[in-house]
C-alpha cells in the first residue's frame, strides 16, 4: 500500500518526525535513576528488554517507587505514544495502550508522541519497518553499542500518506490482529482436546 516510506517510492509528501509530533522525548540520564530507585511491583519501567514483538512487556521486579516516578514528570507515557529502543537493536518499538498508560520510558528509550494529525499506528508500523532500521543504524552513534539521540529522531523523515490511507491500513491490521486471537483461541482449544484425549487414553478410557 505504501511501498518505502524513507525512499518514497509512492511520491507522499515527506516530513520530519518534529512536524509529526507533539513532543519526542529521551529517557532519563543514568544520573536521574540508580540501582537503588528500582523496586518490585511499583510503576512499571519500560526499556528495549521491555518492548517484544511491538507489544509492551512490564517486567514487575523493575519498576519505580510512586515518590521517583513523581520526581521525574517528563517520561510518563500516555496512550498512543510511540515508545522505541534508542541503544540497541534499532526499530524496535511498541504502541502504547490504555493498559500501559503512565508507564515510565526508561532510560534506553525514547518516546514520540504523535499530532493528532497522523495515525499512532501508521506510525508504529513506519518506524518498525525494514527501511527505517536500516536509516537508523546508519545514522546512529556510539562504537560499541548503536545510540540515537534526539536530534536524530526529530529529523528522521517518512514519506505520509493521507489520513484516508492510513485509517484504512490500520483497520486492515486490526482486522488481522482480531483473526489472528481467534485462532489462536481455536489452537488453544485444539490443544486442550488433544491433551485431554491423550491423558484418558493413557488412562485405558479410550475404546478404539
Amino acid at each position: 500500500m505504501f511501498g518505502d516510506l524513507f525512499q518514497n517510492d509512492k511520491g507522499f509528501v515527506k516530513q520530519p518526525i518534529k512536524e509529526l509530533s507533539e513532543n519526542v522525548q529521551i529517557g532519563p540520564f543514568g544520573s536521574q535513576l540508580h540501582k537503588h530507585d528500582y523496586i518490585n511491583n511499583g510503576i512499571p519501567l519500560i526499556n528495549p528488554i521491555h518492548i517484544l514483538k511491538s507489544k509492551i512487556v512490564p517486567d514487575q521486579s523493575f519498576t519505580l517507587s510512586r515518590e521517583k516516578y513523581e520526581s521525574l514528570p517528563n517520561y510518563r507515557l500516555r496512550t498512543n505514544d510511540i515508545i522505541m529502543a534508542r541503544r540497541g537493536e534499532m526499530g524496535r518499538c511498541a504502541i502504547v495502550t490504555e493498559n500501559e498508560n503512565n508507564y515510565f520510558c526508561g532510560t534506553g528509550s525514547s518516546f514520540i508522541r504523535p499530532k493528532k494529525s497522523i495515525n499512532p499506528l501508521f506510525l508504529l508500523h513506519a518506524l518498525s519497518s525494514k527501511s527505517c532500521k536500516t536509516y537508523l543504524e546508519q545514522n546512529s552513534q556510539g562504537v560499541t553499542m548503536m545510540n540515537l539521540n534526539k536530534k536524530i529522531i526529530l529529523n528522521l523523515e517518512i514519506g505520509v500518506p493521507p489520513v484516508s490511507l492510513q485509517n484504512q491500513f490500520t483497520k486492515s491490521i486490526q482486522s488481522i490482529e482480531a483473526q489472528k486471537q481467534l485462532a489462536l483461541i481455536s489452537l488453544e482449544k485444539s490443544e486442550a482436546l488433544f491433551n485431554s484425549l491423550l491423558q484418558r487414553a493413557f488412562k485405558g478410557e479410550l475404546t478404539t
